[in-house]
């Protein structure tokens, strides 16, 4: 059905309407498919900005 795509693309929409300069994310590196459409999407991996002890996957997307 496309809602994992969908989500992020108002996600991001949302961020670059409101003029946000990047959106990041934290995940887990056993959701592959998650991952994977992140990085189709054009989020980057970026260092640990959180405490999130269960997240070991950080990504980024520079909007500016």
């Amino acid at each position: 059905m496309g809602w994992g795509y969908k989500l992020l693309n108002e996600a991001v929409s949302f961020a670059r309407e409101n003029d946000f300069s990047r959106v990041v994310l934290d995940s887990m590196s056993q959701y592959t498919d998650a991952s994977r459409l992140y990085k189709r999407y054009g989020f980057t991996d970026t260092d640990r900005y959180n405490d999130n002890i269960y997240a070991d996957v950080f990504m980024q997307m520079i909007l500016r």
